[in-house]
């Protein structure tokens, strides 16, 4: 794309054409280029063009410097540029997606309900409410790629509030370990995207032992949090049935081990840690079970 196409398609009826005008420009504007890009923010009303459109107005004015990182942390910024390009990309695409297509499928599912007969007992709500499930999941991940707010809160108040939405009318134990209140500063709505997981697949784990018939152990959860000199910490087990031989492949999008699930939430999981600097591991658990554990920098 040369310089004088990308300042036409600034303008562009699609937002994936202007993002990516937008990103080419912070590689090959000239200053003289400033009136056009803001006047093409003053227009711009996708969140995800915009915040390209600022960077690039950022370089060509050589006011400030390149877009900051989404890690943000000092003594880890230039560690991993692979994680800040995998992490960029798959905000780009998750924008596309749920801005070209996901925005339309609502139209879909109200004419859908207006001319098919018996419509909530038909194939096509199923199949539907399956893809409306996927573009949740896409804006979830999407989520997991914004570079963090910092404040200050109470983990253990965090942990608690997502037990209650998780376990909500389930008979279901969940044994706390750790200091309370354990005040700490970082990126809430992160680490909240990623226990929200690690509980949700706990409490599916112990639902499916459940259903299959006790093994006499007593079904339960445990949540337990700390930190050390350089990181924090969340290990959630539970007591049931134990892990697949195709645990590694969990973490790809789209690859799931249960069926009805769309192959999602490890990878929001994940890509939330790796945008905090931190990492997420499950493994079998030493009294059987799974241990779902997340780390992430101070």
């Amino acid at each position: 794309m040369t310089r004088e196409e990308a300042l036409d398609c600034l303008f562009a009826s699609s937002s994936s054409e202007r993002f990516r005008a937008a990103y080419e420009l912070s590689k090959i504007a000239l200053t003289e280029d400033l009136t056009a890009l803001l006047h093409a923010r003053k227009l711009e009303r996708d969140a995800f063009v915009l915040r390209q459109l600022n960077a690039t107005i950022a370089i060509c004015s050589k006011h400030q410097g390149p877009p900051k990182p989404l890690v943000s942390n000092d003594h880890d910024v230039d560690e991993d540029p692979l994680l800040r390009v995998r992490a960029q990309a798959t905000e780009w695409i998750a924008g596309i997606l749920l801005h070209e297509i996901g925005s339309k499928l609502g139209l879909v599912a109200l004419s859908a309900s207006k001319e098919i007969p018996e419509y909530e007992s038909s194939k096509t709500q199923r199949f539907i409410r399956n893809l409306q499930g996927i573009f949740d999941a896409i804006e979830q991940l999407k989520s997991a790629t914004i570079e963090p707010r910092m404040e200050q809160f109470d983990l253990f108040e965090l942990i608690e509030e997502v037990e209650k939405v998780e376990i909500d009318g389930k008979n279901i134990e969940v044994l706390f370990v750790g200091m309370r209140p354990f005040v700490i500063t970082g990126g809430r709505q992160l680490i909240r995207l990623a226990i929200s997981n690690g509980i949700r697949n706990a409490v599916e784990a112990v639902g499916v032992q459940t259903l299959e018939g006790s093994t006499g152990r007593n079904s339960h959860i445990t949540v337990s949090w700390g930190t050390t000199d350089k990181d924090y910490w969340i290990s959630i087990i539970d007591t049931g049935p134990g892990l697949p031989d195709s645990v590694r492949s969990s973490f790809d999008i789209g690859n799931s081990t249960k069926d009805g699930h769309h192959g999602f939430g490890l990878s929001i999981a994940k890509q939330a840690l790796e945008t905090l600097g931190g990492d997420i591991s499950l493994t079998s658990s030493t009294g059987g079970g799974a241990k779902f554990e997340i780390r992430w920098n101070k």
